[in-house]
């Protein structure tokens, strides 16, 4: 079929050529004074000719205005990628704790131009980070001016407000001692954001270290009433700034500061139920909780609060604090301890305690049962030996048996010094 129509279109070009030469005609162009004729034939050889030169020159100029286009957007990717890669500098140095490498490579993102001098060819949100992350790295180095200034304008760029965690410059004031700032920053946001666990936790701080105990019990309600934990996210002794010399704060960490609190309420057992279960588990915050108590000559508070937090959680150094209170009334101490051991039978270290107690209370061959029980439950190499070793060398010389004591403070030095 498709040699039919080729054919086809031979013979008809054939006769139609014949008829032409046969009559070529003539075309009579006139411009002004100047006359143009020629053959039809030939006047549409030149259209033809003409046509073909105006579509070949549309193409070379649009392969002309299209690499140029190319090329100022191949410029711009480069001084995108180096910008990026300065980026990416910028955050490796800040997790290496590299803070000036960081500071560097990130002010040098200003200086990437591309060809035509154009600089902000960044998106907003790879110039948030920028700024972000030179302002953290000139808080961790100690440069507060430029901090501030960095601050500032991340509150001015475009969509920050949308993007920036709530409380974190109020956190960096209060890492570096600036608590009136702190405090003056937190007001507003706390005007418009009454139930937010972190702005309500850095409350609760900034106003401990103003020892402004009602403002600060009054956010630890509100935190309360929410149900959340308390945590600042503050990072103390973490800085440079941190470790120099004379450099004073009088911001304590999370558990210390809830623990001024908590021990500031005449009930400690409603306080610490109240509490949520992150913080009940918190065996930093429950230790300086009691020893706070301590501190306010409330020893029997805190060996009630002590003894609440093993019943939910047992913690040995919660264990070994409450043993330190337990002298106050040794017979109830040691029916305490017994209940626990009915629920742990082969906890070395609580054997250990009840041993204690018993040796306290006068009851020697109690302790020495105590005490070669958690022997048993303890490995052959574990170093807890060389103390119970002393143990039952005092039980033994409080028995009269002066060799058998003997012996047993000799392992427990020979494991002492091993």
């Amino acid at each position: 079929m498709k040699w039919l129509w080729i054919l086809l279109a031979l013979v008809l070009g054939a006769v139609a050529g014949t008829y032409w030469l046969a009559d070529p005609g003539y075309v009579l162009i006139r411009l002004n004074t100047w006359l143009v004729e020629t053959s039809a034939a030939f006047a549409l050889l030149l259209i033809m000719t003409a046509v073909a030169a105006l579509s070949i020159g549309w193409r070379f100029l649009r392969q002309v205005s299209d690499s140029t286009g190319k090329l100022a957007t191949w410029q711009q990717n480069k001084a995108h990628k180096a910008r990026l890669e300065l980026l990416q500098q910028g955050l490796v140095a800040v997790l290496n704790r590299s803070w000036g490498q960081a500071g560097k490579a990130l002010s040098r993102m200003d200086a990437v131009t591309d060809d035509a001098g154009k600089v902000d060819v960044t998106t907003p949100y790879h110039r948030l980070a920028q700024l972000m992350l030179t302002a953290f790295a000139a808080h961790a180095r100690g440069d507060m001016s430029l901090r501030d200034e960095v601050v500032q304008r991340i509150q001015q760029h475009e969509g920050s407000a949308t993007n920036l965690p709530l409380g974190l410059f109020v956190q960096w004031h209060l890492e570096a001692g600036e608590v009136a700032q702190a405090i003056a920053k937190l007001t507003p946001l706390l005007t418009r954001n009454k139930t937010d666990p972190l702005l309500l936790s850095l409350a609760v701080t900034a106003h401990v270290a103003q020892n402004d105990w009602s403002t600060a019990d009054q956010n630890w309600q509100s935190l309360k009433k929410i149900g959340r934990p308390f945590a600042t996210g503050l990072r103390l002794h973490a800085y440079e700034f941190q470790r120099q010399e004379g450099f004073e704060n009088f911001v304590s960490s999370d558990s210390t500061t809830l623990a001024q609190v908590l021990s500031r309420s005449a009930d400690g057992v409603k306080e610490y139920k109240s509490l949520a279960a992150q913080d009940q588990a918190n065996t930093e915050l429950l230790s300086a909780w009691a020893n706070a108590l301590i501190e306010h000559q409330r020893q029997a508070d805190a060996l009630t609060l002590l003894a609440l937090a093993l019943d939910d959680r047992w913690s040995e150094q919660l264990l070994v604090l409450w043993l330190k209170l337990a002298d106050k009334d040794v017979k109830a101490s040691l029916s305490q301890a017994q209940s626990w051991a009915e629920r742990r039978p082969k906890d070395a270290r609580l054997l250990e305690v009840l041993g204690q107690l018993a040796h306290r209370n006068g009851q020697w061959q109690d302790a020495k049962d105590y005490f070669e029980t958690a022997l048993k439950a303890l490995s052959e190499k574990d170093s807890d030996k060389a103390r119970i070793y002393q143990h039952l060398g005092s039980v033994w010389h409080a028995l009269g048996d002066e060799h058998r004591a003997l012996q047993y403070f000799m392992q427990a030095q020979s494991l002492a010094t091993h």
